[in-house]
């Protein structure tokens, strides 16, 4: 099987540590991605080739923190029109639940869930 990850923020790669992004190409061949097919932030594009990718820019940018900084900046406009549904949400038990509903759309290689747990 081969999950599938959106591809809205794959611009960090410019800046986090200085790494080289898509237009440089150099960790792009790695990873087998096409300039195309990175260009289209709502493309998504298999998960190995996201690690091989994230693994090769921290590599060349001699930054082992790489993918902690690029999560450092992202916010809710990166789940891109999910989004607009979250923040529809009147509660954050809400927008998990919607989160869960539609996780499919953002990254098939998580697994999120809620459990709720009896008040003591």
């Amino acid at each position: 099987m081969t999950f599938l990850v959106a591809r809205r923020r794959a611009h960090e790669l410019h800046r986090g540590c200085g790494a080289p992004g898509p237009r440089h190409g150099a960790p792009v061949a790695p990873a087998r991605l096409s300039l195309r097919l990175i260009a289209d932030p709502e493309q998504r594009i298999p998960l190995h080739s996201v690690v091989a990718l994230l693994e090769e820019s921290a590599r060349l940018a001699d930054c082992p923190t790489l993918g902690l900084r690029m999560a450092e900046s992202r916010s809710i406009a990166d789940f891109g029109a999910i989004s607009l549904l979250l923040t529809h949400q009147r509660t954050l038990r809400d927008a998990l639940d919607a989160t869960i509903q539609y996780q499919h759309l953002l990254n098939e290689s998580l697994a999120l869930y809620v459990r709720k747990r009896a008040r003591r």
